[in-house]
Parts: C-alpha cells; structure tokens; sequence
C-alpha cells in the first residue's frame, strides 16, 4: 500500500484521536509511529506539543530516537511502512510499536466534519477518488455519522451546486438542472473517473428514482432545461392519460431525454417490453407531478426567462389531441389561450340563450382561469378583466332586472322606472360594456363580443324608450316624486340634508361630466366611505333618488341649472365662471352661509393647483368648520372626454389626484360628502357619424322646423320645454348611444337624451369611523352601508318563473313634433306589463332560511334581532349558491356592508351560529371566500 502524504491536520488529528482514546495516564510513552510521508513541523495537541519528523527508513528512524535520558519527549514519526517496528525499540513507542495508519476514514472524517463514517461510504468510488484528490472547497462540517448518502449529497452540493442537502427533490433537481450549466464541465472533469460518474447516477437514482437520474443525464449533456420543459408537457395528462396522449408522452419521453427502447419481441419478451413501458409511464408520471412545484421555484429565480421556457416546452407539442389536453396546464400559455377559448365559447352561446345554466358553465370557465399562472400575471390582467366583465354582461342578460318592478301607467312611467333601475344597476352594465369592448378574432374574443353585442342591442332598446318618455315627463312638468330635476337637487340634496341637523356639514363635490359608469368604478375604490342611510330616507327605501339633468345635457345648461337652482333661459349660454354666482343666487342654499358670507363654490381655477392636486385654499375651505356647505368643482371625467377612445381610463380615488386629499379633510371636518354629477356622457365606443346640423354639437343639433324629420335614433324636444340654442324651434337630442353628429373621435360625448347622459349620479357619502374627538352626537342617517351592487355583478343569477318569459311591452309611441305641450297630442298609455321577481327577493329566500328561523335551538339562543335577521339572510344566500359559499365581496354586497366590514361581520354571524367550536360559517382568507357548512348546520341545529 503506498504511504500517503501526510498534512500537519492529518497528523493532528491522528494524535488527538490517538491519546483522547485512552483515559488521562494510559499512555506512559510518548512516542508514535505513523504510516505515510510528510514534512517536519511542530504541532499543539490536547495531549502537548509534539515533533513530527519524517523517516525514510528504519535506520534513519533509528538515528533520530531520542537519547534514554529524554523519557519525556514527545515524537511523530512519519514511517513509510506499515505493521509493527522492531522489538528492540517497540516498548518506546505507543502501543508496543504499532504503526497506526492515517488514511481515507480521518480525512473523511475531517473534510466531512464527521464523528464516524460508514464502511461503504469509506470505500466508496467517491472516497477514492477524494482521497487522491482533495477537495478545493470546504465542505459541510456537520456532526454525526457520514453514510453513503451523506457523502454524495454533500460532495454533489458543496463542490458542483447541486440543490441543498435538506431539499434533496426531484422538484428542486428539475429547476436546478435548468439553471446550472456545469453538466459538461462536470463530466469533464470526470472523465478519468467512470466510477464516479456511475455512483453519482446511481445516488440519485436510489434518492430521486429514474426520473432523477434522466434529469442528472440530460444536465450532463448541456441539456439541462429539457426535462423541467418535459414536465411542464407532463403535468397535465394527470394519472391516467387517454391511451393516445400516453403513447405521445412515452414517445417524447424516449427521444428527448435518451430512455433506450425496450429490446425484444412480443413472445418470450413481451413482459420485458411490459415491465420497460411501464417504467417509462412511470418517469412521465413522476415528472408530471414534480413539475409545478419545479416551475414555481424556476419562477422565483429566472423571471422574465420562464416565459421562454414555456415556450419551448410548447414548441414540442405536434398533435392536435395532445394540445386539446395542455388545457389543464396551470402554467403554459397555451393552456391559458385554450381556457379563454373554452369561455368564449360558451359566452357566444349564451349571448344566443342567455340562462342561468349558461352563466353557471361560464363561470366555470371563468374559475379555470383563475388557477392558471397567468392570473397573477399583472400582464395578463386586463384579459382576465375583459372575460369576468363579459361574464357579468352574460349574467345581467340571464336576469334581465330592468324589467323587473312595476311600472306605472301614466305616459312618462318607462323614464321613473328606467331612471331608478340605471341608478342602481345601469352604471354597473355600462362600466362592464366598456371594459368587456375589444378584438373578437379568437374564440375568446368572438365570444364576449357577441355578449356585448347582445347588451348593446338591450341597451339602444332601453335608451330610445327611456328617451321619448322623458320627454314626456318634461312635459308633464317634470314631476318630482321618484326622479328630481337637476335644478332642484341643490334644495333635495343640500338644503334639505343640511336645515334639520346644525351639527351636519356637507362638501359638494361636482364630478363634471360623470356618468353612472365612473361613479360606480369610483365607489368600489373608497374603502371606508360608502353610501349613508340618508340616500334611502329620500328616496323612500330605493338605494337613490335618480337626478335629471338639463337638457341638452352640456355643462353650459346643465350645470348652471343645477348651481343656479333653476332651469336656464332658452336661447342664451353663460359661461361656467357664473356657476359662482349662480351657487351664491340659489335660493335654497344660500340661507346655510354663515352671516355676512354666501355659499361657496371652488372652480378649477381656485380648487386645484396647475398640477391637478387640491389647492391650499380648497382643503382649508373643507377643514374650516365654521362653513358647513363647501362645493367644489372636479373636471377630470369631463376633460378626459376629449381624449382619444384608445385609451383606457381608471377612475379610482388615486386616479383624480386631488379626490384623496378632499376626501381625507371632510374626514378630518366631520362632512359628509355629496358626490354628484351635472350630467352624464356617453363612450366614444360605437359612435358612428351622421351629418351634423346647424347649430348644436356632437349629441344636440337645433331645430328649425318641427316639420323636419327625426330619425328613429333622435328624439324631439320643442323650445317650450328645453333649452335651444339662439332663436331655434327646439332640439333633436340623440337617443342612443351608437351616434353622433359629425366627424371627430373623441373618448366620449354629452349633450343626448339616453341613460347615460340624462341620469346624473347623485350620491351622500359619509365616513365608516368617526373622527377622534368628534362631537358624540350620533346621526343615524349617516350610518355608512356598502354601495348597492346587483347580485349580477357576482354572477347570482335567479331563476325566474315562467310568467316571467313574457316579452315586455312595446316602447311608448315616439313624442309627435309639436313646438308646444298644448298642441301634443295625448299619449298612448301603455299596456300594463306583467313582471316576475327573483327567485330571491328581500331577505334571501331559501328553505334552508325557514327551517333554520323555526327551529327552536336557534330561537332559544340571545341574539339581537337586527342580527338574527343578518343570520337567516347570510344562510339563506350563501346556501342558494354553488358550493354555499361567495367571495367577500360579493357577501358583503348582497348584506349591503362595506368589503373592508365583511369579515367583522362573518365573525359576529359565526359568533351567533357556531355551536361547541364548529365551525357552520366562516371566512377562508387564503381564498377569499365566506363559506357555510350546510351539513354541519343541518347536523347541530337537526334540520334534516
């Protein structure tokens, strides 16, 4: 056996060894002989300080002894032999002149920081081959016993990057091997070394299986990112893929990845070829599975690359089958494209059969969507948005709600109703139109085009029958019962909030130009100011009193009448610099100033700096208070309107950058807010051109002749009853949303007679917590409830009976032409229309709702009946619904609380329905989801 070289650790640690084995006192003589070569030196042991010298033979060893005299000298010697030395000078030495060896197990011992080592891991092909060549890193000094595994794991993760020693995966493995591109260097160096590079497979194949041992083969190969792209293929064929597929991953399996085939015939080696298939079905199976957790760890390391790698995986799909079962990928983009197809498709055959089983497949689908990576790509966001609003328009067509209530029967009956569905829902169907609006070449595309279509289609019906019954109502003198005039809103919404509570203190914020559509995007995004109980005291239990603008509906007009308190003359225009003096005229509202002062209105000018923030002097205003009325102007809607179609507005608290920091100072004053509008506008989406007038603008053309023609998109209004530009005989006023006079292409335009720009959001606002050190006194009509959301927004869509498949009645007749009232002949009155309500009307119905309200456990226990209430409506409508549970906001919608008081709220509930620790109604946050648990209630309270 050749002697080793010897490092001053290596003898070091044999003496230690050595004299630490034996107790203090056994070793009477202090020399020792040690077999392999080295240098001199000194060395510091537990046991003293000891000289190393080495000898080339025994009668160099013998002259070096040292003399008789010097009993206590301490000596190494490095003797390149092995057994015992001669007898004549043994009893000098340590144990009767043995010669320990110092070989392989010390220094795995050292390097590996171990106490003991196995007999395999010491003989080992690794540990050969590290004893002649000494690792240039330092590996892993932990304590303990070093096994066969523990030799290569650490080895492979100290000296060549593999994964940690304690996330030893075939996960980790596959998205090390796609980053690590030292395979071949690694087999470089090795190639001297065949048994090493077997025992290396061979360890991570006993660790990882097959699979793992394919990864190692392809990553020595340079091939490094083939397998994790396999696996990504892989994982969706599951378990058990149709034989077809299966064949096809085998096939890719074999080639890509270097798997032998099977060898042999049918016959004798027909179980061979068996028990080959078999493993391969296997490495695709193991693969499949490790794959998401592989691409999750690639995802946090490599960023922008996976996307390339994904890429390439697909590229390797070459048969329409297999591609077809890519759909249950959560990772690759075809299966993201696929999935959006699948819900195009059915939104295209709901936009024909619009139903709530089809609203159900779709949202489905829809879900599906949510499990792929893509989800949470911000990148793919506004298609994700794009397909959730088409499934809310699908929604909104299988319930239909604008025809649902009654409608009276006086002439201007379809604008009351119409007004008072669009203020609660319309915005709403709007706002989802605009977002849902785009390219239609794929199927995905096709689909919710054909959806918006449909509402489009649902929405000209509306618009056109809503505007000739306005003009109805106008002439009927604008009667203020269920819809307010704009030029009264100052008194219904100012005056009349503010005379019955001193303590009351009001900022008007005046949205130019905003429509429904913006203002119910806008209220999602307050967080903790919401709608106050006030709304639905003036509008008698409806969630808004709807507000009429001016006709035309131009700021000129519209918003002059709202400030001035009256409607303005016809024929002249004053600017909007008036509107101050108009807001300090206004006969309702100027008594509320402070002695000596008048109301006060901030236009742009004055309530915001050049920069679109509030002004110093505007969040003083707010914050003084002493003023209990402030208005001030906000232009950013109406100014975006001249902007190009191509761009996609937000409209967010964040998004009007002075909106905050109002906000924030009527807090800080103890204001509500009444958030209000002089008039909507209509999107430039669909607005196709149509010659334009003399006189008017983009919505409005002035009318010279009564006798002139008025297309089947316009309606009529005569100078007795509106506004008119100069000396005209009345205004032609668009009644829909897919016209326009004259060329341009603008964002969007006002100045018509639909839903859109007639019905001017109107909104009191107040704040969810009081203010630190505000006064005690308690409003209750200030108590903040969450903004009203159909149940169709979250896709509850009811069945209706079957009364309610009645067609509604035809639209009113079109207004005859006549420059006068007194000359309009009587309108039809229009048939009275059957209607059907909801499956679920007020307070949820259900038979889970009944049975839980008579059952005697439940009546017995010290509930608060507005909470025992708020109990049966969240069992009622959470057991109406798939799986009986509801995201937190659309729970918190359909129990009209803030989102932010959702899971307060389901905490109280459980607090009152929870019996011995179950839990019957909860929120699982992870998911975002409030649940019930049907069978444990049934099970606690014995409903069955």
């Amino acid at each position: 056996m050749d002697a080793l070289t010897l490092s001053s650790a290596d003898v070091q640690d044999a003496l230690q060894r050595i004299f630490q084995q034996t107790p203090e006192g056994g070793h009477r003589r202090r020399l020792i002989a040690l077999f392999g070569t080295g240098d001199a030196d000194d060395l510091d042991t537990p046991a003293g300080r000891f000289e190393v010298i080495p000898v080339g033979s025994e009668l160099e060893l013998r002259t070096r002894l040292p003399a008789h005299e010097k009993p206590d000298a301490q000596i190494a010697y490095l003797v390149p032999w092995t057994g015992s030395l001669p007898i004549d000078i043994a009893g000098r030495f340590v144990q009767s002149g043995r010669i320990h060896v110092v070989g392989r197990a010390a220094r795995l011992r050292r390097w590996f920081g171990a106490v003991d080592i196995d007999h395999d891991a010491e003989h080992s092909a690794l540990a050969r081959y590290l004893i002649a060549h000494p690792p240039a890193v330092e590996l892993s000094k932990q304590k303990g016993r070093l096994t066969l595994d523990g030799i290569w794991t650490t080895w492979l993760c100290k000296a060549w990057d593999f994964p940690p020693e304690d996330d030893w995966s075939l996960e980790s493995l596959l998205a090390w091997a796609a980053t690590n591109a030292r395979g071949p260097q690694f087999v470089q160096a090795l190639a001297d070394h065949a048994e090493v590079l077997a025992g290396a497979a061979a360890h991570v194949e006993r660790r990882l299986g097959a699979a793992g041992a394919l990864v190692l083969q392809a990553w020595e190969k340079g091939q490094g990112r083939v397998p994790i792209e396999l696996a990504a293929l892989f994982e969706p064929l599951g378990e058990k893929p149709d034989p077809a597929t299966a064949m096809w991953a085998a096939m890719k399996a074999k080639a890509e990845l270097g798997i032998p085939p099977a060898d042999g015939v049918a016959g004798v080696n027909a179980g061979v070829n068996a028990s080959a298939n078999a493993s391969v079905s296997a490495t695709v199976r193991a693969l499949g599975a490790a794959a998401s957790g592989a691409l999750r760890r690639l995802q946090k390391t490599e960023g922008t690359r996976m996307a390339h790698t994904l890429a390439s995986a697909e590229a390797r799909v070459d048969h329409d089958d297999v591609r077809r079962a890519m759909r249950a990928s959560r990772w690759l983009p075809l299966a993201w494209t696929l999935r959006l197809d699948g819900l195009g498709d059915e939104l295209a055959a709901g936009a024909a059969e619009p139903t709530r089983a089809r609203v159900d497949a779709a949202a489905r689908l829809l879900a599906e969507l949510e499990l792929h990576q893509h989800f949470k790509d911000p990148g793919h966001r506004a298609t994700f948005e794009r397909a959730e609003m088409a499934l809310r328009l699908l929604s909104f067509l299988a319930t239909r709600s604008d025809r649902q209530g009654a409608v009276g029967l006086h002439d201007y009956a379809h604008a009351e109703h119409l007004a008072r569905w669009y203020a609660e829902e319309g915005g709403f169907v709007d706002w989802a139109r605009r977002r849902a609006r785009g390219s239609g070449e794929r199927a995905f595309g096709a689909g919710v085009q054909a959806v918006v279509r449909a509402v489009d289609a649902v929405r000209t019906e509306l618009d056109r029958t809503f505007a000739r019954s306005l003009v109805r109502w106008i002439g009927a003198g604008r009667p203020s019962g269920q819809i307010v005039p704009i030029a009264h809103a100052g008194k219904r919404f100012v005056a009349d909030f503010l005379e019955p509570d001193e303590t009351r203190r009001l900022l008007v914020l005046l949205m130019d130009g905003m429509a429904w559509a913006q203002a119910v995007e806008l209220l999602t995004t307050l967080s903790s100011w919401g709608p106050v109980r006030w709304n639905r005291t003036l509008a008698r239990g409806a969630a808004y009193l709807p507000v009429m603008a001016s006709l035309p509906t131009i700021t000129e007009v519209s918003r002059a009448a709202f400030f001035a308190g009256k409607e303005p003359l016809p024929g002249r225009s004053e600017p909007t610099e008036k509107d101050v003096d108009r807001w300090a005229g206004h006969a309702a509202v100027r008594k509320l100033a402070r002695p000596g002062e008048v109301p006060r209105v901030l236009l742009r000018g004055e309530g915001h700096t050049k920069d679109g923030s509030a002004s110093r002097e505007a969040l003083s205003a707010v914050r003084d208070e002493r003023d209990r009325l402030v208005a001030i102007v906000i232009n950013a809607i109406d100014a975006s309107l001249k902007g190009d179609p191509q761009h996609e507005h937000r409209w967010t608290v964040d998004s009007i950058r002075s909106l905050r920091d109002l906000l924030d100072a009527a807090r800080d004053a103890g204001r509500a807010v009444l958030l209000c509008s002089d008039h909507g506008h209509v999107p430039g989406d669909r607005l196709e051109s149509t010659p334009a007038g003399e006189g008017g603008g983009a919505r409005y053309r002035a009318v010279k002749d009564p006798a002139d023609a008025i297309a089947d998109f316009e309606v009529f209004v005569p100078r007795s009853l509106t506004w008119t530009p100069g000396a005209a005989a009345g205004v032609a006023l668009m009644a829909d949303d897919a016209h326009r006079y004259g060329g341009g292409v603008h964002a969007g335009e006002h100045g018509g007679a639909t839903l859109a720009e007639v019905v001017a959001p109107t909104i009191l606002l107040g704040h969810e917590s009081p203010v630190p050190g505000a006064s005690e006194h308690q409003d209750v009509e200030l108590a903040v409830s969450a903004p009203v959301v159909p149940l169709w927004w979250h896709f509850d869509v009811f069945p209706t009976p079957a009364a309610a498949a009645e067609q509604p009645a035809a639209p009113p007749p079109p207004v005859a032409k006549q420059l006068t009232l007194i000359d309009m002949p009587p309108a039809e009155t229009p048939a009275p229309r059957k209607t059907a309500k909801p499956e679920a009307p007020k307070g949820f119905e259900h038979p889970m709702r009944d049975r839980l309200a008579k059952n005697a456990l439940f009546a017995s226990a010290t509930i608060l009946p507005a909470r025992r209430a708020q109990v049966l409506d969240a069992v009622a409508y959470l057991a109406g619904r798939d799986g009986h549970q509801a995201p937190i906001a659309a729970f918190a919608a359909a129990l009209g609380v803030l989102a932010t008081r959702a899971p307060n709220l389901v905490s109280a509930l459980a607090e009152a329905i929870n019996l011995d620790g179950y839990e019957v109604l909860r929120v699982d946050t992870g998911a975002g989801l409030v649940k019930l648990d049907v069978t444990l209630l049934e099970q606690l309270y014995t409903l069955a």
